[in-house]
């Protein structure tokens, strides 16, 4: 190959490069520091009747095709009466398609679904922050609640509803989330929000998680598929728990087995020491004014089958072969000995 073939060669290929480096083929599924918000996070002095407005904020997101927010509040306090795209939303300026406000209300707490997506196969960023959408809300008695952006970790769950072992929940559950083009769900933190009627204090906010400290199961027979067993010690951790205008003083744990325990660290240890199909955890949180607000999670508690160990059995066994071959290795030797002696003695006897 000569100069000029190189040459032409080399011209091709930085051709190729710069037309590929003009196409972004790959979607950032969110950043470490991309958060969903409710804006004013904290909301005091309101009276019954009352009305007001809070916003789902977006920042540091990339590549956003969709999104749904579940938000979650004690409906006795507030309700919601409408939810809306604002103008100077994050798809102002393109077609979307907006989900139904779904309202689901029970005895003392319940939920708001809402969402859209883009029409078309588009996407946007948001390097700073943006408006999914506007929420509006009347309070309905004095009181205090929070307004909880329900995730993937801890959903809005309707009562009756319980948890299988891989984590999801039956008959089903909401949580927030965004997704890029490929419908996948990009990571992301929330900060919630409170609502505190009549100048009241605001409530804390109860959250916790639940791992197993048996990761592998690689040699256990499970009885039940749960990675939670029994005679295990489980870990619960909430340290997601907060409080807006102070600090949680003290978390009162009950496990569901008749431990009840009262803890002043987010962190605690429990073991099981039955089987049981389902057992539910009920966490409580009291903040520094005396405030306290509850969670609760279910879990399966399983029994696993451990494979036996023979090795005590095979030592066992073996060091009586030994033991037998020491017995009969002096029994033979002591009659060897004996019958020397004796045919000895024989041979020294004289006979008249």
């Amino acid at each position: 190959m000569n100069s000029s073939s190189y040459l032409k060669l080399s011209i091709a290929l930085i051709t190729i490069l710069l037309v590929t480096s003009s196409f972004n083929f790959s979607y950032v599924h969110g950043s470490p520091e991309t958060k969903i918000s409710i804006v004013p996070r904290e909301i005091t002095w309101l009276s019954p009747g009352d009305a007001f407005t809070v916003n789902i904020t977006v920042s540091d997101a990339s590549n956003i095709f969709g999104w749904q927010v579940a938000i979650e509040y004690n409906v006795t306090v507030v309700n919601c009466t409408a939810a809306w795209l604002p103008e100077d939303n994050i798809f102002k300026g393109k077609s979307a398609v907006i989900a139904p406000l779904e309202f689901k209300n029970f005895t003392t707490y319940g939920f708001i679904v809402y969402g859209a997506n883009i029409l078309g196969l588009d996407t946007v960023n948001v390097p700073d922050v943006g408006i999914l959408c506007s929420m509006n809300f009347t309070v309905l008695h004095a009181g205090q609640t929070s307004l909880r952006i329900a995730t993937r970790d801890y959903p809005a769950v309707p009562p009756g509803a319980w948890q299988m072992p891989d984590g999801t929940w039956i008959p089903y559950e909401f949580h927030t989330f965004l997704q890029d083009l490929e419908m996948n769900e990009m990571p992301f933190t929330e900060e919630s929000g409170s609502i505190a009627t009549m100048g009241m204090k605001s409530p804390p906010f109860a959250a916790f998680s639940i791992s197993p400290t048996v990761l592998s199961h690689e040699n256990l027979f499970l009885v039940v598929d749960t990675p939670y067993l029994v005679n295990e010690p489980i870990l619960f951790n909430a340290s997601r728990s907060y409080d807006l205008d102070g600090y949680i003083v003290k978390y009162i744990w009950d496990f569901g087995d008749g431990n009840i325990t009262e803890v002043d660290t987010s962190v605690i240890y429990h073991t099981y020491r039955k089987t049981y199909t389902v057992v539910k955890i009920k966490l409580e949180v009291v903040d520094n004014d005396g405030i306290s607000d509850t969670k609760s999670q279910s879990i399966t508690v399983g029994l696993a089958l451990r494979p036996l160990d023979y090795t005590p059995v095979i030592a066992t066994f073996f060091g009586l072969i030994v033991l037998w071959i020491v017995y009969a290795t002096t029994k033979h030797t002591y009659k060897y000995v004996k019958r020397r002696k004796l045919l000895k003695e024989t041979r020294g006897t004289k006979h008249p």
